[in-house]
């Protein structure tokens, strides 16, 4: 009776073994990997490699910090052109590492950022899921000056419409990955004064730098232009909070 509880106890092991072993085998294949123009800028002067996340120095006057939640599956320095960006407009930007490259597994990950590393008002954003992640993270969390979603919407348990900080929601009009009902179904959970914009030509991958996305449309403006107008309004979004 002993030695067959043990072989159960040891198929069950080594069962959970492979199915654990095969989850992470699929998650490492449907994983979005950078660019090589992205995988360069981990060595540019401007970029600091942290343990938690990837902290992208202003270049000019700085205007405030904007901290970002990548999407599912993308790898974060996947998004470095477009910190590089933002850092060349005045704005610090932190790109949060998540566990398996899923926000959802840590929506609290803003916590663990150094106070010494954020300066000026502070923005959290996220696209798609990592927009998500933020929005359950901030169900509970109110020291943020402002909320940015890209290609993005609060999840269901998610009501944010009491809010009082402002909200930005911007998606492209190419996106053939997020789902368009359920990000129209997602606005009662914003506050009424919630600024919605679309990127006309723009597509899902292009708010980063990791090539074609399964299921994405393709984008009739570069990818340069649609980060550009984004950066735009996160700009404007923080200069609003100058004080």
């Amino acid at each position: 009776m002993k030695k067959r509880l043990i072989k159960g106890l040891k198929i069950t092991l080594f069962v959970l073994f492979v199915i654990v072993l095969g989850g992470f085998i699929y998650l490492n294949m449907n994983t979005y990997d950078p660019s090589s123009e992205a995988s360069g800028l981990l060595d540019h002067e401007q970029v600091q490699v942290l343990d938690d996340y990837y902290l992208v120095m202003p270049i000019y006057e700085e205007i405030g910090t904007f901290v970002y939640y990548p999407g599912g599956l993308v790898e974060p320095a996947s998004y470095l052109p477009f910190a590089l960006r933002m850092a060349e407009e005045g704005i610090r930007v932190v790109v949060m590492k998540m566990p398996l490259n899923l926000a959802i597994l840590n929506n609290d990950a803003y916590l663990s950022i150094d106070d010494q590393d954020t300066s000026g008002p502070v923005l959290l954003g996220g696209h798609s899921l990592g927009g998500a992640s933020a929005s359950l993270f901030l169900r509970d969390y109110e020291e943020i000056d402002g909320l940015v979603f890209l290609a993005s919407y609060p999840a269901d348990s998610a009501d944010l419409s009491g809010v009082e900080y402002p909200v930005l929601s911007i998606r492209a009009s190419m996106d053939g990955v997020m789902d368009l009902s359920a990000y129209e179904e997602a606005k009662s959970l914003l506050p009424s004064d919630t600024e919605y914009q679309v990127i006309e030509g723009g597509n899902h991958a292009q708010f980063g730098d990791y090539g074609v996305q399964s299921g994405d449309m393709e984008a009739s403006i570069s990818r340069e232009e649609q980060q550009n107008q984004v950066i735009a309004y996160i700009k404007e979004m923080l200069l609003s909070l100058q004080v």
